[in-house]
């Protein structure tokens, strides 16, 4: 870390982040806001990691922000909403199944109907 001054007696920082080579956890990759999962598997992945992490050292974070505690019952949390995300999917695809069957017996009536109405007036378009 590198101090510099720019008026006489008002130091400031010239280097951030500080060099500190320890990750911030055991994890092989240093996870940076920047590298931060966007995919809800990556964000899994790592909740995980970070939880099996405070479980297993303790002594290395005593008392994080989010405990593993809270972390697993966030974990928990998110896979019972993403099974009922899946079971409500599987529910809408059903219902537009059986709406585009109901739609495609109403058109095959529809064009039965149509024919039927040109051949009783024996395609007299003016009947």
């Amino acid at each position: 870390m590198r101090i510099h001054t720019i008026s006489p007696g008002k130091p400031f920082l010239a280097e951030f982040p500080p060099r500190n080579t320890e990750p911030l956890l055991s994890i092989k990759e240093t996870i940076t806001m920047t590298k931060f999962p966007r995919d809800e598997a990556g964000i899994l992945a790592l909740a995980k990691k970070m939880s099996d992490d405070f479980t297993a050292n303790p002594d290395i974070y005593p008392a994080p922000p989010a405990s593993a505690e809270a972390l697993d019952a966030s974990l928990e949390a998110c896979a019972a909403a993403k099974d009922a995300v899946q079971g409500i999917k599987a529910a809408l695809e059903a219902a537009v199944r059986l709406k585009q069957a109901a739609f495609a017996r109403l058109e095959e009536n529809m064009h039965d109907n149509i024919r039927y109405a040109e051949n009783a007036v024996h395609d007299d378009d003016a009947k």
